[in-house]
């Protein structure tokens, strides 16, 4: 196969095109090329017209190339072009990802998670340690706090022993509840939605930051309209001082009235005076299953107004 250099000037795309190349897939595209280069050849017919990789070619006219390799197939009929066309876009659907490869890969990159095509935070959530999972899991309402305890408990029982029943339950950390293995799917959401979650909070901290020395750190998070996990709210109190963990936070947020402490649906959800306190607000996520139905997720998260009221509250601030 020859590879000819040919200048994007020269090359169009087709009148109809079989894929379609959504923003997110742009962004994938042009992020490999500028980590690797062009991997492969765009295919286009004697007039330049391309035939595979338009997605490609796209992507580096974006990024201000102004050549590419490519790969010229001649003396084909108009209908062999469009069989090529599907063919390309089809056959790569066809593979499946070998995961025991896939996550020994992972492992083997895990200080450095940057890979074009993949949410670096998905990625990292399967090296998570089982506690970091499994409290995750449990705040977007994927397990219960009950399970996600067991989970933790069982961990910390075995953590200083070599045995194989550490890796059966800390394997990769997003494999820790069965439920994950039969609908990856919730998975995905989950962690997406945690994704989400850190970008804000990224961005709320990079705010306080520019602030700073001019504001208090509680006064900061009081302002905001961002509210956070109960875990992030752990990370705070520790950003403050207060030696706590999550699920230490949890404990402490029952006992002291504000989360609902009696096992049930509403387990750790807040308590009435939290929400007339405006200390927390419940949000609301539909999760689709497998199987047709449809649940409703109740997820608490922590009003900046509550960040404030428990950082002060731990540090011993007088309430205003």
């Amino acid at each position: 196969m020859k590879i000819i250099k040919k200048p994007l000037a020269e090359l169009h795309p087709p009148e109809q095109n079989v894929r379609m190349h959504p923003d997110k897939q742009m962004k994938e595209f042009c992020r490999s090329v500028k980590m690797f280069g062009q991997i492969r050849p765009i295919v286009i017919d004697e007039t330049g017209t391309i035939l595979a990789g338009n997605g490609l070619f796209e992507a580096l006219l974006s990024i201000g190339c102004t050549e590419a390799d490519c790969y010229m197939v001649s003396g084909l009929t108009e209908a062999q072009k469009k069989k090529l066309m599907l063919a390309d876009n089809r056959i790569f659907d066809l593979g499946v990802d070998d995961l025991s490869v896939f996550e020994a890969f992972v492992q083997d990159l895990k200080d450095d998670l940057d890979i074009p095509g993949y949410e670096e935070d998905l990625l990292r959530a399967m090296v998570m340690d089982a506690e970091e999972a499994s409290q995750a899991l449990c705040e977007y309402g994927i397990i219960e706090q009950e399970q996600a305890d067991t989970i933790i408990e069982t961990h910390q029982r075995y953590e200083v022993q070599d045995t194989q029943v550490l890796p059966s339950i800390r394997k990769h950390g997003m494999y820790v509840v069965d439920q994950l293995i039969s609908n990856p799917d919730l998975a995905i959401q989950a962690f997406t939605a945690l994704k989400e979650e850190r970008e804000q909070r990224k961005a709320l901290e990079s705010q306080i930051e520019k602030d700073a020395p001019k504001v208090l750190f509680a006064d900061a998070v009081a302002a905001s309209h961002t509210s956070i996990l109960t875990g992030e709210l752990a990370k705070l109190l520790k950003q403050n001082g207060v030696e706590i963990g999550q699920n230490r936070l949890f404990a402490w947020l029952r006992d002291n009235g504000y989360l609902i402490r009696r096992k049930g649906s509403d387990y750790n959800m807040p308590t009435q005076k939290s929400m007339e306190m405006e200390l927390f607000e419940v949000k609301e996520r539909t999760i689709h299953d497998p199987n047709g139905s449809v649940r409703v997720i109740k997820t608490p998260k922590v009003t900046g107004k509550g960040q404030q009221y428990f950082i002060n509250k731990f540090l011993g601030v007088p309430a205003q």
